[in-house]
């Protein structure tokens, strides 16, 4: 199978997209400190504590907050604490509350790989002008921020602003919305671990405890809301009741009316494509063996078996009367069907096949594909 690129920062999570690495980063920074995971909203765990020096971090690919989980972080962060906390989106009801507004590109634009990156002001950095990698370029950044509680720390590679520092009483609370610049894939590129390593550096020296998020970036959004909207309307008696009543019809409805007068068409399961299958597959040993040009040359190997089989074309030549006659039979354009094959052979010349390289290849052959069923 692909490697799994879902976004789950969980602490455990070894995945290119998991927080193992982060995790492992903020351990060795406060080395003198235990890291206590929360599994729990921040209200029960605001509730709970009665600390004025500490830092909670919170790492998801997405924050909803109910109203008063927003509050809870804010009064944390009055008494004296810190919060540092990085998502794609980050929950109105609290950038609200710092006088913050957010753009999430991710949702009006379709991603797309490429080289990719991102940087910290330069008072905060000695290392490197940016930090980056190959995958989906960091777009998010923070569109208005209130100049007398806001400074910004951090840009993406256009220029704007993805990480703030917002003062609040006695504390500070950190917003950053690119969370894959915490992710396993993008901190073990290059010397990409210092860029977690320089913001650490800006948290308090000697926290009175330091908290690992383990709870918001596992939270179904979905049913939060439905949990939320169903209480609503159960707080009130009159819409209590309306809500009983609808529900009984509905039932009724359904008893008396639920039988098929036709009888049910049995769902074919479609062929399945072991072309596909096999490609994943083997595109999934990239994390293990990290052999890149081996598994390219044995995907392209399947991927022509599955020319000559299907289309009944000799792959052994790759011209242009094979591209042509190869377009005609796929449906697939012959721009498409050129530039996969000039990818291919690019990388049969090659001895070394790098990552992006490898995605690329395996992206190309996927929308073939996808393209062709």
């Amino acid at each position: 199978m692909l490697p799994d690129l879902t976004e789950k920062y969980s602490a455990v999570n070894k995945k290119p997209f998991g927080a193992f690495a982060a995790h492992h980063l903020v351990t060795n920074f406060f080395d003198n400190k235990f890291i206590q995971k929360k599994n729990q909203s921040f209200t029960q765990t605001y509730n709970e504590l009665s600390d004025t020096s500490s830092l909670y971090i919170s790492i998801s690919n997405k924050l909803y907050l109910t109203q008063e989980e927003a509050n809870a972080f804010m009064q944390f962060v009055y008494v004296g604490n810190t919060v540092f906390i990085s998502a794609s989106f980050i929950d109105t009801l609290l950038l609200s509350s710092t006088g913050t507004e957010q753009y999430n590109k991710d949702i009006f634009v379709k991603p797309g790989y490429r080289n990719t990156g991102l940087k910290l002001v330069k008072e905060l950095t000695s290392i490197s002008d940016s930090f980056g990698y190959y995958y989906i370029p960091f777009n998010n950044y923070f569109t208005s921020m209130n100049g007398d509680y806001n400074r910004v720390i951090g840009y993406n590679e256009n220029e704007q602003p993805n990480c703030i520092v917002f003062f609040w009483g006695k504390g500070r609370m950190y917003l950053h919305c690119d969370p894959r610049a915490f992710s396993n894939y993008f901190l073990l590129t290059k010397n990409n671990y210092t860029y977690m390593h320089q913001l650490m550096q800006l948290m308090p020296a000697d926290p009175e405890h330091v908290y690992w998020d383990d709870y918001y970036h596992r939270i179904n959004y979905r049913k939060r809301k439905s949990a939320s909207a169903l209480s609503a309307i159960l707080k009130y008696p009159a819409l209590a009741n309306a809500f009983w009543i609808s529900l009984g019809l509905l039932l009724i409805y359904i008893l008396l009316n639920g039988k098929r007068r036709q009888r049910i068409v049995p769902v074919q399961k479609p062929v399945e494509n072991t072309s596909i299958a096999f490609a994943e597959a083997i595109a999934g040993l990239y994390l293990n063996e990290k052999n890149n040009k081996t598994i390219a040359d044995k995907m392209m190997a399947h991927f022509n078996e599955y020319i000559r089989s299907r289309y009944f074309l000799n792959t052994h030549t790759i011209n242009n009367e094979f591209l042509l006659a190869l377009s005609r039979k796929s449906g697939i354009s012959l721009e498409h069907t050129e530039s996969l094959y000039r990818a291919m052979q690019q990388t049969t010349g090659r001895e070394n096949v790098e990552d992006y390289e490898l995605v690329s290849l395996r992206h190309q052959i996927e929308q073939f594909h996808k393209t062709h069923n």
